[in-house]
């Protein structure tokens, strides 16, 4: 029943198709209507009612924070999304296969990382900006530690249980969860671990900081080596492949390299043209494809058309510019592929939802997405593919002070009836519609003469008129120009009295004061001396 309601939320008046310039297509699932902040709860439960709000597009159902977004992962069985935000700081747990939230849990303090220690939501380890270690069960929150230092990223090994902590140091802490006490930390040659990971294949620790990634063999907890990126930029984040060979840097000045285990060369490169820090990086191992995220664009490489040949700069597959700064992305993935959906948490309240045919088939949980797509595309081939969003915000009229002075209702400022915004309020439009009859009886009436004239106009338009006469040199040169003069989006600036300029009001005066009028004449008499001048007359 929930997957049938799920898919019902998904409107063709929400799913919004983009094509980049290379002309793959990508699908935002997220271009919802947005909701005034100050509507009560009431308000909210009131527009189930309303035909175009549930037509919106909801992925999952409440999948979104009261600030925004910091972390977004899944868990390993591919059942489980957890995504953290502000404000105030919390966790939430979705259940996929039912497109909804299972749990919400609010936190003492802002997320800087958290981890997935089980194959479901059942323990959980999260990072907290206040130098503490909270572990959370099934149940709720099972026990809290301090760390010595402020920690910065998160990772775990399965095989002795052992919990890594990259913080803002020479260490890497080791806290073994069988027995719940510290370890000896692992020492790394830099100041402070930004990024930590744990090859899934051989369980290679990378650990990378300024301008260079640390190896690390967790057997032995011995030091294999320290390779030195290019540059001075520092290491941001580390993914490794699930090959065991490859793994990929991101750098603070935007750059994305993919190495190879066996050289310290990049066996290929790029760099965001934001040059910003990247946020992060993932594989989709099966096509070959590697997405790395920066604050304004998410980017997808085709590593597997880049070959060390031919050049060493990875080959773009397509760009996702966001609506908002990303904090994280993260791969969907279930129990049989890689998938083209890709969750994006960003400074915005909703965390974003794109699904790229390119990449991958979508999940088994939400494969009516496919469908959707298709005809959603079927629908715009035949130019139908109008969007039929409308916001909350038509239920509004925005008035600034001078216009509220004009009904005489600058009594009601500071009041619940309107909310300010910006340069002025917000009002609703139904009230603002009896106002107007109560200051002005014959709005409505105008209103109605005016719309009565333009019907009229655009009747006469549409008869036979006569064609100006062009001349004979340069004739297709002249029909260019009095097309364009012609422009329609412009039309109504000659024809709507709205527009109309008042050359004789205050206004214009202030803005003009040397007079368009007399600049007119001056040029008109100029141009009768120069006509007689050619003349001869005197």
């Amino acid at each position: 029943m929930a997957r049938l309601l799920g898919r019902a939320c998904l409107g063709m008046a929400g799913l919004s198709l983009h094509s980049d310039s290379r002309g793959v297509k990508v699908y935002s699932l997220t271009s919802a209507r947005a909701l005034p902040v100050w509507l009560s709860e009431g308000q909210k439960r009131k527009l189930r009612a309303d035909d175009d709000f549930r037509r919106r597009v909801e992925l999952l159902n409440d999948f979104e924070f009261p600030g925004a977004s910091q972390r977004v992962k899944l868990s390993a069985d591919g059942r489980y999304a957890v995504a953290t935000g502000v404000y105030p700081p919390s966790v939430k747990i979705y259940e996929l296969e039912e497109l909804g939230l299972k749990v919400e849990r609010r936190l003492d303090c802002e997320v800087v990382d958290f981890l997935l220690l089980s194959e479901d939501y059942s323990k959980i380890a999260l990072l907290l900006a206040d130098r503490t270690l909270a572990f959370h069960a099934a149940y709720g929150k099972h026990y809290e530690l301090r760390i010595p230092k402020f920690g910065r990223c998160l990772d775990y090994q399965p095989t002795s249980c052992d919990l890594l902590l990259g913080a803002a140091g020479h260490e890497i802490y080791r806290i073994n969860l069988e027995e719940g006490r510290f370890q000896e930390p692992l020492t790394v040659p830099f100041e402070g671990v930004n990024a930590l990971q744990l090859s899934p294949a051989h369980q290679l620790i990378a650990a990378g900081g300024e301008s260079a990634v640390h190896f690390i063999d967790p057997r032995s907890r011995t030091a294999l080596g320290t390779l030195q990126l290019p540059g001075d930029a520092e290491v941001t984040c580390i993914r490794h492949n699930t090959d065991g060979l490859n793994f990929a840097v991101g750098a603070a000045d935007g750059s994305v390299l993919l190495y190879d285990l066996r050289s310290r060369t990049p066996v290929h490169q790029r760099r965001h043209i934001n040059e910003l820090p990247i946020k992060a990086i993932d594989f989709l191992t099966e096509k070959k494809f590697l997405v790395s995220a920066d604050a304004k664009s998410m980017k997808v490489w085709d590593y597997g058309k880049s070959t060390a040949a031919e050049s060493d700069q990875l080959a773009l597959h397509c760009t996702v510019e966001a609506t908002a700064d990303i904090n994280d992305i993260c791969v969907v993935r279930d129990q049989r592929r890689d998938s083209g959906l890709i969750f994006a948490a960003g400074e915005q309240p909703k965390v974003q939802s794109y699904f790229i045919p390119s990449l991958g088939p979508a999940p088994k949980w939400c494969s009516f997405l496919e469908g959707l797509t298709e005809e959603l595309e079927e629908a715009s081939a035949d130019g139908a593919g109008k969007s039929g969003e409308v916001s909350v915000f038509d239920d509004y009229k925005f008035l600034t002070k001078q216009e509220l002075q004009e009904l005489n209702v600058e009594s009601l400022m500071g009041t619940p009836l309107l909310r300010g915004y910006m340069h002025g309020y917000f009002m609703d439009s139904k009230l603002y519609n009896k106002l107007l009859q109560v200051s002005n009886p014959s709005a409505l009436e105008d209103y109605r003469r005016q719309k009565l004239k333009q019907k009229i106009e655009e009747k006469r338009a549409s008869r036979i008129s006569i064609r100006k006469r062009l001349p004979k040199i340069n004739t297709a040169l002249a029909q260019r120009m009095l097309e364009r003069d012609g422009d329609e989006r412009f039309a109504s600036l000659f024809t709507d009295e709205r527009f109309q300029v008042d050359e004789e009001s205050e206004e214009f005066r202030l803005r003009n004061p040397s007079g368009m009028a007399r600049k007119r004449g001056r040029r008109e008499m100029a141009d009768d001396d120069s006509e007689d001048e050619a003349l001869g007359i005197s």
